[in-house]
């Protein structure tokens, strides 16, 4: 059985941190195994999360999804409700950046998402504490509270997450 490798670590404000780290398997971000890492950390996470973050680029959502699911996976996310911030470098626009509410709509739709490398970047955030990062499919991070710990390990088991804690 081959297990995925998650980091701990103790932050300075108390919490812990659970990352897991692409390169460090031959997984593909959209294997079963890290979709279900990534909705165990929903589920830990998810009661505290009030804010989503989300950093794509145009062009390369409309590669992958195409353009009408780009659309619609914008729309949900709420790419219209929150200004956007661009990232320019050298006249070319890299990427874009927004931030929406939570709302349960946007939640169920990242739990029901397929693909981990559908866009460059999400950020969920409570209280404008990050809880879950998931960043351009390098590295996927939950932020929790010691008292939390135990839920999110049993969560993983409950999903047959094959797991060591290093």
């Amino acid at each position: 059985m081959q297990y995925i490798y998650l980091q701990r670590k103790e932050l300075a404000d108390g919490r812990l941190e659970y990352t897991y780290h692409f390169d460090d398997h031959g997984l593909s971000p959209n294997n079963l195994v890290l979709r279900n890492l990534f909705y165990t950390m929903l589920d830990t996470a998810g009661p505290e999360v009030d804010t989503v973050e989300v950093e794509y680029s145009d062009t390369a959502m409309a590669k992958q999804l195409g353009i009408n699911r780009a659309v619609e996976w914008l729309q949900v996310m709420g790419a219209a409700d929150g200004e956007q911030k661009e990232y320019w470098k050298e006249g070319v626009l890299l990427s874009r950046t927004f931030c929406a509410a939570a709302t349960p709509e946007r939640l169920a739709y990242l739990h029901a998402m397929k693909e981990l490398d559908e866009v460059y970047r999400i950020r969920l955030l409570g209280d404008g504490d990050e809880k879950i990062h998931l960043y351009f499919a390098k590295t996927l991070s939950l932020r929790l509270d010691r008292k939390k710990e135990e839920i999110f390990l049993q969560l993983l088991l409950n999903r047959n997450v094959p797991h060591k804690i290093l």
